[in-house]
């Protein structure tokens, strides 16, 4: 490509500066497509400060005190001192130095350009306006404008300066930066100078170093740095690929490949620099998707064409399923690309195509359900996929037959849809639709190929019982249906087992326990007793009892018993004794009392007894019971057993058994019978059975036993009286039983029962003494009376003092010493005293002695008598008394007893 520069000279401006003038024109580079040539790769024109570049030390200006300046200007703002002294102005910018009062000092000045971009670039230029004064001081060769660069960060380089010549007042170019003047000397008015850098790189940076002394003035402007570019390279990007379908031709499109070029050319053709590792890559220029005819695969170095590319001609084919790449670069109809760039193919492989799930399940209210058919990822081609539909429900019960579902591409999933679900009334088994997919295309069959779905019953389980839980029916009837219902009819066979109890036997009827089985839509059916006997004996209604369970397609409901009566048809005997009574000796050991049937029975005839009578168990053995009479028999005997010939004097006795309650029968005539047992003993001896005895203390009962022997069986009272000669009070000491005391029938022996009082008082034993009086139906014999003595068990008591202590002034004449028994006595007690003490005889009356309680009493005094009021002041005396010696009675505790006699002088 060829570029043209067209340079247009700035409108002329005068600035006066300090008397000098600098003349300068702006240039403008037009850059066209038409031609190689340069172009302008950075400018600095200063209308912007700080843009493009950067200066140090940082800008100052000119004043009164200081004529200097560094500054960007136009010559009016900033104004600096003194005036440039401007006759024309458009308002552009510039950069001007003038010493700083350097005065020969080193400080430098660097206007420093940003960084331009050089690659691809040669014949590389600076430009510059620059403009400088003549004064009237001499500029040496050490003040200098410097023009450098820095290419890629290798280090500054002086391309060119302005030096001085050290006998005129201005600079003068030295083109080769090598100290020697060979260029014109730089006029007020800015002229342009260009130089070239002989070297090329990717990054340039260019600075302009100032050193001037005083009224030493330069000016710069229009700074730019141009290249030649002989054809900049297109480049591209790296792209991926996606979708690719297995088995599913790719196009291309122009764009993928993002083709983009600095001078604008269009892109020419792409280069396929590395094909993919897997799948065909190829120019189908037929548009048919295939390979075919004069068409192949690409291979490395390969080319598409611009217009192959518009036209989506680059495909590519891949078979295996896995992913790939290739590698190109692009072309603008003069240079490839500098770099090559990776197409990524990222292929999906063939799907795989299965249920979502192996089961679901609903209610058979759901009118449809949906079974989610899975491709496990989208497919650029239409898959189909067979089904085929079995399960336990029928097409009765939902519509779908086998098909064919298909998947559009780009679909991941669909349904099969089971439709028409029926919403039966009956009672009935879960039931399954089972869809299996097969021959898919386009796809492979996943894991998931059998899809159970479950309608579920949503009818209730009926009940079933017996229609009612009794019936009965005379035994002349030869058979009877017990009915059972189901609550409601039920899809499925309802069975119920049952089992066979009750009071009848097989020789009555016939039926075993078994099973019943409803058929379904069936709401009953029934259990049937067969051949039902018709007898002629007389028997008890019998029972067949019918008993349901273990249901199936069922619960059981209400009435799972049923009890079916035969009723018997035959009349009923009547029963009593053969005779109203008889009778025996005791010498007899048994007894026969026999009861008759009017007639045989075929059933057992029980009827109950009991039995009284004057004769008690002691007698005979006979209970309460039941006679029974087995079927087919017409008499029994109930037996008076064990009859006692004892060797009591006794009444003639009688046994009456009375007849009760028959069953299976009813009462005759004769339901009492009386057995009478005669006597045949003599009357027994009677006597106390000891002459004397003592009690156990002085309380409790003392029992005198009465002896008789034989027993009798007679009741034998016996009389008594206390004699006179007792020391017993009785009320006092004893309460005693009554008179007279009787020995019951049976018995050998009676107590006259009696009762000690016990007392608190230690006292004397004492005696009691009954006698027999004349007894009938007995002979007293041997110990006619008895002496109970009543032994004394009252401990004795203690005797004691109160008080261990006491005291009291001598002003009172006297004192009492308590002294306490323990308990009351019942006889009269004594203790001897001693008295000792600090006390004298002259002090108070009381000598050694015998103190006496008498019985009943529980305490006495000691007393310490005239005791004496002195008028002597002493000590406080004391009166010792000290029992001992009792009698009836034991010391206690407090033996000694200390009256002390307070001085009160």
């Amino acid at each position: 490509m060829k570029r043209e520069v067209n340079r247009i000279m700035h409108p002329q401006r005068n600035i006066k500066l300090k008397g000098f003038q600098i003349l300068f024109f702006v240039v403008f580079l037009f850059i066209t497509n038409h031609g190689l040539g340069q172009t302008t790769l950075h400018t600095v024109d200063f209308e912007t400060d700080g843009s493009g570049y950067t200066v140090s030390p940082s800008e100052s200006n000119a004043n009164t005190s200081n004529p200097d300046y560094w500054i960007r200007t136009n010559g009016i703002t900033p104004a600096i001192f003194p005036t440039y002294g401007f006759t024309t102005s458009n308002g552009d910018y510039f950069f001007a130095i003038e010493d700083l009062d350097y005065d020969g000092g080193a400080t430098k000045h660097i206007i420093t350009c940003d960084a331009v971009t050089v690659s691809g670039y040669s014949n590389l230029q600076i430009k510059l306006l620059v403009g400088g004064t003549t004064g009237t001081q001499t500029i040496e060769p050490t003040k200098f404008l410097k023009i450098e660069y820095n290419m890629d960060g290798g280090g500054w380089v002086t391309r060119a300066q302005f030096i001085g010549d050290n006998t005129n007042y201005r600079y003068y170019e030295d083109e080769n930066a090598d100290g020697t003047i060979d260029g014109p000397a730089l006029l007020s008015a800015l002229s342009e100078f260009t130089y070239s850098i002989p070297v090329t790189g990717s990054s340039l940076q260019v600075r302009f170093h100032f050193y001037c002394g005083g009224s030493e003035e330069l000016a710069i402007d229009d700074i730019r740095v141009l290249g030649v570019s002989a054809n900049a390279s297109p480049t591209a990007s790296n792209f991926t690929a996606s979708p690719i379908y297995q088995g599913t031709p790719y196009a291309f499109a122009t764009a993928d490949f993002a083709y983009s070029d600095s001078d604008s050319d269009p892109i020419d053709h792409v280069r396929i620099t590395a094909v993919p590792g897997t799948g065909s890559l190829w120019v189908d220029s037929d548009a048919s998707g295939t390979i075919n005819g004069a068409e192949s695969a690409l291979s490395n170095g390969g080319t598409v064409s611009k217009a192959n590319l518009d036209a989506g001609y680059l495909k590519y084919l891949n078979t295996s399923g896995t992913s790939s790449s290739f590698t190109f670069d692009v072309n603008d109809g003069t240079d490839y690309s500098v770099s090559t760039f990776t197409a990524t193919l990222t292929v999906t492989p063939v799907p795989t195509i299965a249920f979502n799930a192996t089961s679901s399940n609903g209610t058979e209210a759901l009118a449809s359900a949906d079974l989610q058919v899975d491709l496990s990822a989208a497919s650029g081609l239409t898959v189909t996929v067979d089904y085929t539909v079995t399960g336990t429900a029928s097409s009765a019960d939902y519509t779908l037959a086998d098909g064919t579902l298909t998947l559009t591409a780009g679909d991941v999933n669909k349904n099969i849809t089971i439709t028409s679900i029926v919403n039966d009334l009956l009672d009935e088994n879960n039931e399954t639709v089972i869809v299996t997919l097969s021959n898919p295309t386009n796809a492979t069959l996943g894991t998931n190929t059998v899809h159970t779905y479950t309608i579920n019953d949503n009818d209730g389980t009926p009940t079933i019982a017996f229609n009612a839980t009794s019936s009965n029916g005379t035994e002349a009837l030869a058979s009877a249906n017990l009915q059972v219902d189901l609550s409601a009819a039920s899809g499925l066979t309802v069975t119920v087992d049952y089992t066979v109890t009750g009071t009848a036997t097989s020789a009555d009827y016939t039926l075993a326990d078994g099973t019943l089985t409803i058929t379904a839509g069936d709401v009953n059916d029934n259990i049937t007793i067969g051949s039902i006997v018709n007898d002629l004996l007389d028997e008890n209604n019998e029972t067949v009892i019918v008993t349901l369970s273990s249901p199936t397609n069922a619960t059981l409901g209400t009435n799972t018993v049923h009890t079916y009566t035969i009723n018997d048809n035959d009349g009923t005997p009547t029963i009593a004794f053969n005779a109203t009574s008889s009778n025996g000796t005791e010498a007899l050991a048994s007894a026969n009392l026999q009861v008759d049937l009017s007639a045989a029975s075929g059933l057992t005839v029980t009827v109950d007894y009991t039995v009284t009578g004057t004769a008690t168990s002691a007698d005979y053995t006979l209970a309460d019971g039941t006679l029974t009479i087995t079927a087919g028999d017409v008499n029994d005997n109930i037996t008076i057993a064990s009859i006692v010939n004892d060797l009591l004097d006794e009444n003639n006795e009688t046994v009456i058994v009375t007849l009760s309650n028959p069953t299976n029968a009813s009462l005759g005539t004769n339901t009492v019978h009386t057995y009478t047992i005669n006597d045949n003993d003599a009357l027994p001896d009677v006597s106390f059975e000891y002459a004397a005895q003592n009690s156990i203390g002085e309380s409790g009962v003392v029992n005198m036993k009465i002896v008789m022997l034989p027993a009798s069986g007679r009741d034998v009272s016996i009389p008594f009286t206390v004699n006179a000669s007792s020391t017993a009070t009785e009320g006092v000491d004893y309460t005693i039983s009554s008179s007279p005391i009787v020995i019951p029938a049976g018995s050998e022996n009676v107590n006259i029962v009696v009762n000690v009082v016990s007392d608190a008082f230690d006292e004397d034993n004492e005696t009691l003494v009954v006698d027999m009086g004349a007894v009938d139906y007995a002979i007293p014999q041997l110990n006619t009376s008895q002496t109970l003595t009543l032994i004394d068990d009252d401990a004795t008591p203690t005797i004691a003092f109160n008080a261990t202590s006491s005291n009291g002034s001598e002003a009172l004449a006297s004192a009492d010493l308590q002294v306490d028994l323990s308990a009351a006595s019942g006889l009269t007690v004594t203790v001897d005293y001693m008295v000792t003490g600090t006390a004298t005889g002259a002090d108070y009356t009381l000598a050694d002695g015998t103190l006496t309680l008498t019985a009943g009493d529980v305490n006495d005094n000691i007393t310490i008598g005239s005791i004496v009021n002195d008028l002597l002041d002493e000590n406080n005396e004391t009166v010792i008394v000290t029992l001992s010696n009792p009698v009836n009675a034991t010391l206690g505790t407090n033996t000694i007893h200390t009256y002390t006699i307070n001085d009160n002088d």
